[in-house]
C-alpha cells in the first residue's frame, strides 16, 4: 500500500478505503496493485503473524473511521 498502514483487519481495510470485499480478495490473491478504479496503484497484503500494527498505524485508522476504537489492546 502507498501509504503503508498495517490493519488489524480486513474489515478495517474495507471501511478505512471504501473498498468492496472482492476487489481486496483479488488484490490479496493476486499480489499485484489494482489497476481500475480510485485505488489504482495501491497493493494488498497479508500482514502474518507476526506483525502487529503500530501506534501510528491504529491513530491512523481511528481518525478516518469512527466509532472504530482500536487500541494497542484489541489488535
Amino acid at each position: 500500500m502507498p501509504d503503508g498502514i498495517l490493519f488489524p483487519s480486513i474489515t478495517a481495510v474495507l471501511q478505512y478505503y471504501g473498498l468492496k470485499m472482492p476487489t481486496v480478495n483479488r488484490a490479496l490473491k493476486s499480489g499485484k496493485p489494482l489497476s481500475k478504479g480510485k485505488m489504482q496503484g495501491y497493493s494488498f497484503s497479508y500482514g502474518g503473524v507476526d506483525q502487529t500494527p503500530t501506534f501510528t498505524d491504529i491513530t491512523m485508522i481511528n481518525a478516518k473511521i469512527p466509532n472504530a476504537w482500536l487500541t494497542s489492546a484489541t489488535v
